[in-house]
């Protein structure tokens, strides 16, 4: 597992300090499965242009 690229930001809503960083998915590319249960909440007019299992990462937030 890698963590990389920290972007810390202050929400003007509760004057918290957060961080945002991409990490890596160990596996080999083209295994994972990618679907509705890993997209999670999509906004309306989303459209599935498909090769989400070549792109799969993690976001985090801290």
């Amino acid at each position: 597992w890698n963590f990389r690229d920290p972007s810390p930001f202050i929400d003007p809503n509760d004057g918290k300090l957060y961080m945002v960083f991409e990490g890596n998915v160990a596996g080999e590319r083209g295994t994972h499965t990618v679907g509705a249960a890993e997209l999670g909440p999509v906004p309306p007019g989303h459209e599935e242009i498909g090769g989400a299992r070549f792109q799969v990462g993690c976001i985090g937030l801290a």
